[in-house]
């Protein structure tokens, strides 16, 4: 056989070179028409851009050129042709697709391909209609992860198999592959095999294992992982993966790691930033590490200095903006607190106390408030909410201060959310969101005062036990808001096994935390022992898919979106920056690790 390649990336290149037998003869050439083309199946083409000098797709050529392809083509030459400027219909049938554009940029969009969905983030495809050929993977904007859910709005072929002869083609840079983009992996890898078998006349299994030695997973997982090993990690992917603006936190640091194209989210966010500098103040207590210890203090120390905390008390969201979010200041308040208790240092205990009682100035006596402004102040007469995503870590930081007046704030709240739940006002796109946070206030309650929520915590731990997979990790439910722009990381129809780490995984755990630290006399009819079960199972889970990577911004962290099925990350890519791929300082990256401190050091943001 006589392999002549021109243009894709090397990786590419050498994954078909893996795949020539002994005594194959290989070229590679810098243009098509440098090329002889020679017929006989001896002979293979692949016709791809040279994406290393800036090609998007390879140039139509000359009539004559076309007619001897079609002979080759006829005799059964196998070609594999990607991104073929055709457009008009003498070229189109190289392609066997007429391109209409320009290409288009993959952000949210995912093919369809053997009745599953893969995505193709960071790449680009060619919008085009079929005219010879038979489409066998479609491009759209649909929702779905394992299956298609909801039908997009546009779909385009992306890989066309020729019905007559040996000509497989597409739409999309296929051969520009990346493992880091391409999700799900063991999708991708199965594709191959099925897209370049009959092509190679080779098996499934023999593409499969060129596949895996050039293009392997750079998103894997540690062996033997243990909470020590994970928070050291976890604490240490701050500063590998670029967050930090300056090395020693004295210039901030940035949000996280984007889903879309795992670039940095740059922007000063106030809870990520706060609950990792409590994370390092921590860490330098537990480890005798002077130098986290006042890294912690010089991040929290920066967003002061820039008037972070607003002249009423409250935290803005972002260092830009005046938007007030009760849900991302009760994080603040729990950052802060920490602070104070591991460092001593007033200005802490102060800046959180002016935030309590601003808090209760916000709810006044309804026990609710409206959730988020912006502007200079709560504008009169908003309307409230009573979804508890708002007031999971605003109960739980109030809980912790140790004054009626705070304390009955926080009771009031859970009695107002109590009378509706679970009917409350939706929010976000399933109800692992609000059950998550309920089950956060409701378990500090029951640590902090003498309350009983048993009978509340038993349906909730429920719920979330339904949920719980064998590996450890908690399900999505269906999205509630189908008509959004935007989705959850799970298919809509709560078919497949999706892990949010963001949103429900990552509270749950510290609420089964805060619940299994429960004195004895305040356990009362709490299922401890389904407590201690689904706790243990959820640890496993964190250990055990931590990420190990080559890539300095993924090594060391968690990302939003963990498929229990594939046992990969992998899930729906719609929620914009925070989508399945994010790995996000604080939410994440901050309450997990704090989890694992709390069992050999005694110390939690919740209690």
């Amino acid at each position: 056989m006589k392999w002549y390649v021109c243009g894709g990336r090397e990786p590419f290149r050498n994954f078909l070179k893996e795949l020539c037998a002994p005594g194959d003869e290989w070229f590679s050439f810098s243009s098509l028409e440098k090329i002889p083309l020679c017929s006989g199946k001896e002979h293979i083409y692949f016709l791809m851009p040279d994406y290393d000098r800036g090609e998007k797709s390879i140039p139509c050529q000359s009539t004559s050129w076309m007619d001897q392809v079609r002979r080759l083509i006829a005799e059964g030459t196998p070609f594999y042709v990607e991104n073929y400027s055709a457009q008009d219909y003498l070229h189109a049938e190289l392609l066997q697709a007429q391109l209409m554009g320009r290409e288009r940029y993959l952000f949210q969009e995912y093919i369809e391909f053997d009745g599953s969905i893969l995505q193709s983030r960071d790449g680009f495809f060619f919008p085009g209609f079929r005219r010879v050929g038979e489409v066998i993977g479609r491009l759209s904007n649909c929702i779905g992860t394992h299956k298609v859910f909801r039908e997009g709005t546009y779909s385009f072929p992306v890989i066309i198999r020729r019905r007559q002869g040996k000509v497989l083609s597409a739409l999309t840079d296929l051969s520009n592959f990346d493992s880091c983009y391409r999700r799900p992996y063991k999708r991708w890898k199965e594709t191959f095999g099925k897209l370049f078998a009959p092509l190679l006349e080779k098996t499934c299994e023999e593409i499969e294992n060129a596949f895996e030695k050039h293009f392997p997973d750079v998103i894997g997982k540690y062996d033997a992982n243990t909470p020590e090993e994970a928070v050291r990690r976890a604490a240490a992917w701050h500063e590998k993966a670029g967050l930090f603006c300056a090395p020693d936190g004295r210039a901030g640091m940035f949000e996280m790691i984007q889903s879309s194209n795992l670039q940095l989210r740059r922007n000063l966010r106030t809870d990520a930033t706060l609950l990792t500098a409590a994370l390092y103040a921590v860490c330098g207590k537990v480890y005798s590490d002077e130098k986290r210890l006042q890294t912690g203090c010089d991040l929290a120390d920066f967003l002061f200095a820039r008037g972070i905390q607003r002249a009423d008390g409250f935290f803005k969201w972002l260092d830009h903006s005046l938007a007030v979010w009760a849900s991302d200041c009760g994080r603040d308040g729990l950052a802060v607190w920490k602070l104070y208790k591991v460092t001593g240092k007033d200005e802490y205990r102060r800046s959180a106390l002016i935030l309590a009682d601003s808090f209760l100035e916000w709810l006044k006596d309804e026990g609710v408030c409206c959730g988020t402004f912006t502007g200079d102040a709560v504008p009169e007469g908003a309307a409230v909410t009573d979804n508890p995503v708002f007031y999971g870590e605003m109960a739980a930081f109030l809980l912790q201060l140790g004054e009626e007046k705070y304390t009955a704030a926080a009771l009031r709240a859970i009695d107002r959310i109590g009378r509706n739940f679970p009917a409350v006002a939706p929010f976000g796109f399933s109800d692992n969101f609000t059950f998550s946070r309920w089950l956060l206030m409701l378990s500090a309650a029951q640590y902090h005062t003498e309350v009983d929520f048993s009978e509340k915590i038993a349906p909730v731990l429920e719920f979330f036990s339904s949920l719980q997979e064998p590996c450890g990790g908690l399900r999505e439910t269906p999205i509630r808001l189908e008509k959004h722009p935007e989705a959850g990381i799970g298919i809509g129809d709560g078919s497949d096994a999706i892990a949010d780490l963001l949103y429900c995984n990552n509270f749950v755990f510290n609420a089964l935390s805060i619940l299994k630290n429960l004195p004895p006399e305040k356990c009362r009819k709490i299922d401890m022992e389904l407590v201690s079960s689904m706790y243990d199972s959820l640890r496993r889970f964190f250990l055990e898919i931590q990420i190990k990577s080559p890539d300095p911004r993924l090594d060391g962290g968690w990302m939003r979106g963990y498929d229990m099925q594939l046992n990969e990350y992998y899930g729906l890519n719609k929620d914009l920056d925070w989508g399945s791929y994010c790995i996000m300082a604080g939410w994440v990256m901050a309450f997990v690790p704090m989890v694992f401190l709390t069992e050999e050091y005694g110390e939690s943001f919740f209690f």
